[in-house]
């Protein structure tokens, strides 16, 4: 994949997305001009091929290419290049890989997350879960929140509950394959 978008010069970065950086609808193209320079660009490619990353193997990329798919019917140049650092941090790290092999005990554990209202065009917050089978992460998803939340507090317990439900899911299908886990949800 890398490969594939050399032709243009994404920068190999460290992070998956900046601290402190913000993406709005405000970078969006504002003229004739922008818009049909953006659409040259396989932006939405690119982001169909991270996603694709995001959600089997990388979780690592998971919270900035979710954030940059909300751009994808008018995606300006702020967003691409902000996508391109994506690919670059992708480049850097693609020798992490997930490793099964050392499961020895069946223990699920969930960590959520959200950020509160940070999100500037609809005040809408981001939630995000990573769920492990002992070490090994097997499940993480990172979204936009459905309804406004009205305190941190509220944002916090949506990605909670997000996460709780996935456990339960989980556990199910465990003790259908009658894996029984080493401790109670």
């Amino acid at each position: 994949m890398c490969k594939k978008y050399e032709e243009f010069h994404y920068p190999i970065t460290s992070l998956p997305i900046a601290k402190g950086i913000v993406f709005s609808k405000k970078q969006c193209p504002q003229s004739q001009a922008e818009m049909a320079e953006m659409e040259k660009i396989p932006y939405r490619n690119l982001i169909g091929c991270l996603a694709f990353l995001a959600s089997r193997t990388r979780p690592d990329i998971a919270y900035a290419t979710n954030i940059f798919s909300q751009y994808q019917q008018e995606p300006g140049m702020a967003h691409w290049q902000g996508l391109l650092k994506l690919l670059g941090y992708v480049k850097y790290t693609q020798s992490l890989k997930l490793n099964i092999s050392n499961l020895k005990e069946l223990k699920l554990i969930a960590y959520s997350d959200a950020d509160y209202a940070n999100n500037k065009n609809d005040r809408t917050s981001m939630g995000g879960q990573i769920i492990f089978l002992g070490k090994v992460p097997i499940e993480w998803r990172s979204f936009k929140q459905k309804a406004i939340a009205l305190s941190t507090l509220e944002a916090e317990f949506v990605a909670l509950t997000e996460a709780a439900k996935e456990l339960v899911w989980i556990s199910r299908i465990l003790n259908v394959k009658n894996q029984s886990l080493s401790h109670r949800i």
